[in-house]
């Protein structure tokens, strides 16, 4: 269940009364790495150096904005119906 398929489909639960999300480890391995390789391809992206819990932390630097924040990498949760699915953008 809580295993990543190499097309980036996996299972786990999200909580809408968390403040955040909580993911099993190896998902959010699998998430992080998933987005290290974007921020690769975003030459303005440079890694900070780690705050409080947050290991992966970058520099706002001369990044520039979009409608929806920081143009940084999105990310898709795709939920069991594949018609359901949360984007998350810069502004998150």
């Amino acid at each position: 269940m809580l295993e990543f398929h190499r097309s980036g489909i996996g299972e786990t639960r999200v909580s809408t009364t968390d403040p955040y999300i909580v993911l099993e480890s190896s998902i959010y391995r699998f998430l992080v790495r998933a987005f290290e390789i974007e921020v690769m391809k975003t030459p303005r992206m440079k890694k900070a150096a780690a705050a409080a819990l947050l290991k992966n932390c970058y520099e706002k630097g001369d990044l520039p904005m979009s409608l929806s924040g920081l143009s940084v990498p999105e990310i898709a949760l795709v939920f069991e119906n594949a018609d359901v699915k949360w984007d998350i953008y810069g502004v998150n």
